[in-house]
């Protein structure tokens, strides 16, 4: 039998470049320095990025201005290196960390359940926390991390584009038809090229957050209650998927086709003045604030059937291999403490997950947006549901991206498609 290069490269290249990245993880985080004499060190694991980092480095250098006995290392460790690290007993002490890889940690055994330490703490309120955050990093009643954040999807839009056209502004209550009708009055050929140069949306129908949001919104969902059963083959799913992942683009032609993008994001999209609406979450804010040339603002997602919002959050977790597990649990609580996240706060990278903080002029007044309270409104009267963490999130998000993708290229209808999906979680679902 000839095996081609090309078959190979696709299947061993990835497990190559797996293994490398973990061995070069390890061999960093192995090679840590002891505790400084008269100090003890903490390792800091976080994302990779220099946003990221320097924030870290910030929040550290904080903390141990409050503890001159303590010193923190940031060092950038990506979420699967986690898992590496752990295996290898190198873990670092506290680390970053996000509701998708809950499941992996909770079955890795790389984080500590936070519920016997925070019972054993009297001073610390976990009831000030948004439930729903709490409930995503939650697995099977333990709870791994606590939330820096509280992300809702919401929609971004160009308030100059509608005002020239003369299109009623998104206003909370707006229905699905009211944003079709937008979108509709928004899309143009400004050229009279024939060729479309502004749209009305642009979203992330890959996204598990926004299909879920679609989802729910028509009535339907993507699982039954308790996590055992995929049923997005029903009615409700079936069409809300049609809506949100084919026809705005191929049948209302609103929102731009993979092939008209420019090359840049759907942000990149938005303040290029190439389309009036965005979906997306609080961490946009930052980038948009350097927006030049128009004014933007923010509301709810329309409303389908029912009102709701989706929302995902990352946050802080222990690893139980730290030696100074009170330490480690008291920079923890600093990290989500009204001094841990000012500065990501004021930077407009997060709306906070505690409710005191949300509600403070902190987070309120911190400008542009004017409209912050949009933010959190969904987590105060209470119609935001959280993205289901199911058995094999990563996989079953694959399979519905494939089979969906199938349909955007014209190879299968939505419905085969969601009878195809469901086939294939339900496998997965009760493993």
């Amino acid at each position: 039998m000839v095996i081609e290069f090309s078959t190979i490269k696709r299947y061993w290249f990835p497990v190559v470049a797996i293994l490398l990245y973990a061995l070069l993880t390890y061999m960093v985080f192995s090679g840590v320095d002891e505790d400084e004499p008269g100090k003890i060190t903490l390792r800091f694991g976080v994302g990779n990025d220099a946003t990221t980092i320097a924030i870290a480095k910030s929040q550290a250098r904080a903390f141990e201005a409050m503890h001159p006995n303590v010193r923190i290392k940031v060092q950038p460790v990506n979420d699967q290196g986690i898992l590496v690290l752990t295996a290898g007993k190198v873990a670092p002490d506290v680390f970053t960390t996000c509701d998708v890889m809950i499941n992996d940690l909770a079955r890795g055994k790389a984080a500590v359940d936070l519920g016997p330490v925070i019972e054993q703490d009297k001073d610390f309120d976990v009831n000030d926390f948004y439930p729903e955050m709490l409930a995503l990093l939650t697995n099977k009643g333990r709870l791994y991390g606590l939330p820096r954040e509280l992300s809702i999807v919401m929609l971004y839009y160009n308030k100059t584009m509608f005002e020239k056209f003369n299109v009623k502004l998104p206003e909370d209550g707006w229905t699905w038809q009211d944003f079709l009708k937008a979108a509709k009055q928004l899309t143009k050929d400004l050229d009279g090229d024939g060729q479309i140069d502004q749209y009305g949306y642009i979203g992330f129908p890959g996204w598990q957050a926004a299909q879920h949001m679609w989802v729910w919104q028509n009535g339907g969902s993507i699982f039954n209650e308790d996590l055992t059963k995929c049923t997005i083959n029903t009615p409700e799913a079936v069409e809300a998927f049609q809506f949100f992942y084919i026809d705005l683009i191929q049948k209302y032609h609103v929102s731009p086709s993979r092939k008209s993008m420019t090359g840049g994001g759907s942000i990149d999209e938005f303040m290029g003045r190439r389309v009036a609406m965005l979906l997306g979450i609080r961490q946009f804010v930052p980038k948009l604030r350097h927006t030049k040339g128009f004014e933007w603002s923010v509301a709810p997602m329309p409303r389908g059937r029912y009102k709701v919002a989706t929302s995902g959050t990352a946050g802080y977790a222990i690893s139980p291999q730290t030696k100074h597990l009170p330490l480690a649990w008291k920079f923890l609580k600093f990290l989500v403490s009204r001094d841990g996240l000012k500065l990501l706060v004021e930077k407009g990278y997060i709306a906070p997950p505690r409710r005191s903080m949300a509600n403070s002029k902190m987070f309120l007044n911190a400008t542009p947006p004017r409209n912050n309270r949009v933010f959190i409104e969904a987590a105060e009267e209470g119609y935001v549901r959280h993205v289901p963490m199911v058995n094999h999130f990563n996989e079953i998000n694959a399979i519905i991206k494939r089979e969906m993708d199938a349909v955007y290229y014209g190879k299968q209808t939505t419905k085969q498609a969601c009878n195809k999906i469901k086939r294939q979680a339900d496998k997965l679902l009760c493993d």
